[in-house]
């Protein structure tokens, strides 16, 4: 302000009168653009690393030489070296090498690739450190509270995303074995034909019961790349919703509690979240596509997942909208509303013309994997 000294200009703005003395001379000499925030830095470091050992330093990092080699080599401090690689950009290793592209892809027939993976969960003895926090007294790491673990297996068809989940107290080759028996059965029900079952490089899939199992079901079996778990990535992503999802999702009492809250899950994951994957889909709207002739029964919404009646079909599917004669075009052929799509009630115990839900049955679950 006009008429203002230094030291009440200094006290409206908080700083010294010695600031405020800079500032108008600064002013006075270059206007406006003097008062313009100025770098911090020295404009002379006599001491600062010439640009030629920086390039020496830059080439024996591309030698894949660790920052501790490098300061040993040129006998330089190590603090140095470190800040000078993070500086122009390789402080990590990986930045030497461009980032590798996705490679994303989707098999087209059901079946043709399934992948399979195992997800240790700790029993639930009470509320863990998810709720509670870290507590480092009060006995809270006793023993007592080490149940060991539960092992939850996932089977997830590449094509649809159908998949089949146990979880079982063991992730032993017998125990593997077992459950891959269960799961080619569980997709044979819905006239999926296993192919090929993908694995990672557990001793349980490299056990000798392991290749005389899928010899004698006729299967193919590959395993992932070493320390290359993305090749398996939707089991993998399926594990990680599923987490997200249910295990983690909410506070559970005991391991049954939990295990009973994954019906509700994976009926929700697959019959009303869309898939993003699936361009929006449903698994259950890509495993009947009209591209995909897989049905060979009445499909049931049962409280314990999906379950594929084996009743004779006496010359009718269902569908949504009602059910039509087998053999027939999807643009021909007659089609008999059921249920709710006939104006009327809905069908007891089923869903938009869907036939009533099955028993329940203890140990297994089924559903479809997300993207």
């Amino acid at each position: 302000m006009q008429g203002w000294t230094l030291t009440p200009a200094a006290s409206a703005a908080a700083v010294s009168v010695r600031t405020v003395s800079k500032w108008r001379r600064r002013y006075r000499a270059e206007g406006e653009q003097g008062l313009v925030d100025r770098s911090s830095a020295p404009s002379l470091v006599p001491l600062r690393t010439g640009e030629e050992r920086i390039a020496l330093i830059a080439a024996l990092r591309r030698l894949r030489m660790t920052g501790a080699e490098i300061a040993e080599t040129l006998a330089m401090p190590a603090s140095t070296v470190s800040g000078i690689l993070t500086r122009i950009g390789l402080g990590k290793l990986s930045r030497l090498e461009p980032s590798e592209p996705a490679n994303r892809y989707e098999r087209q027939r059901p079946g043709e690739l399934v992948h399979v993976d195992v997800k240790k969960l700790g029993r639930i003895a009470r509320p863990g450190h998810r709720v509670t926090g870290r507590i480092s007294a009060r006995g809270h790491h006793r023993r007592a509270y080490d149940l060991g673990w539960e092992y939850v297996h996932v089977c997830v068809d590449d094509a649809t995303r159908l998949v089949y989940v146990e979880v079982l107290d063991d992730e032993k080759a017998v125990t593997a074995v077992g459950f891959f028996r269960r799961a080619v059965a569980h997709f044979a029900a819905f006239g999926i034909r296993v192919e090929r079952l993908m694995t990672d490089n557990g001793s349980a899939h490299r056990a000798t019961i392991h290749a005389l199992a899928w010899k004698a079901l006729g299967i193919k079996h590959p395993r992932t790349r070493p320390y290359r778990p993305r090749t398996n990535d939707k089991a993998e992503r399926f594990i990680r919703t599923l987490l997200a999802g249910w295990a983690y999702a909410a506070i559970y009492r005991s391991g049954d509690e939990r295990r009973n809250a994954l019906t509700g899950w994976l009926d929700y994951d697959t019959r009303q979240r869309p898939h993003r994957s699936l361009n929006r889909q449903t698994p259950l709207e890509r495993l009947h596509a009209p591209n995909q002739n897989n049905v060979l029964g009445v499909l049931h919404l049962g409280g314990r997942g999906l379950v594929l009646s084996r009743r004779p079909l006496q010359g009718r599917v269902h569908t949504p909208c009602g059910r039509r004669r087998l053999g027939t075009d999807p643009g021909e052929g007659d089609v008999e509303p059921t249920g709710a799509a006939k104006g009327g009630p809905p069908s007891p115990g089923g869903r938009r013309g869907y036939p009533p839900r099955p028993p329940r049955a203890y140990g297994a679950y089924s559903s479809a994997a997300t993207e």
